[in-house]
């Protein structure tokens, strides 16, 4: 199975310590791990995209509950890197993988982020394809 055939596959469920990144540099991978914004600002603002981090985040909540939900990073070409831990933000990039092959993509691709507002203070998100 080829480095963008794992990335479609081996991320559910968690197992604790999973990083997959089309980065060629680890270490690059290992820092934009930690300094990244919000994916909630490409809402109003798209990015072209072209590389990928997906790995499993360590959560402690108030009550000493750890989790281990998955989290994504996307990362412009200038090296500008967007986070989000959402189930629906992973399915979406694996099915624009899926069409445009396994990232780095040569030619970024210019993503969204699409919120539906559910019930209470759910959410669900999306990264979605846009036209330049």
């Amino acid at each position: 199975m080829g480095k963008g055939e794992a990335f479609l596959t081996e991320f559910a469920p968690a197992r604790h310590s999973r990083l997959w990144t089309s980065l060629e540099d680890a270490n690059d991978a290992l820092r934009m791990k930690v300094v990244t914004e919000s994916m909630d600002y490409l809402e109003e603002n798209p990015q072209p995209i072209q590389h990928i981090i997906v790995h499993d985040a360590r959560i402690v909540d108030d009550d000493g509950v750890v989790t281990y939900p998955t989290r994504c990073v996307v990362i412009t070409p200038e090296g500008r890197a967007f986070h989000a831990i959402s189930a629906g933000v992973l399915k979406s990039l694996q099915e624009i993988a899926q069409v445009n092959g396994a990232p780095p993509w040569d030619e970024p691709i210019t993503l969204q982020l699409l919120v539906t507002k559910l019930s209470g203070a759910r959410q669900f998100k999306q990264l979605i394809p846009v036209k330049k």
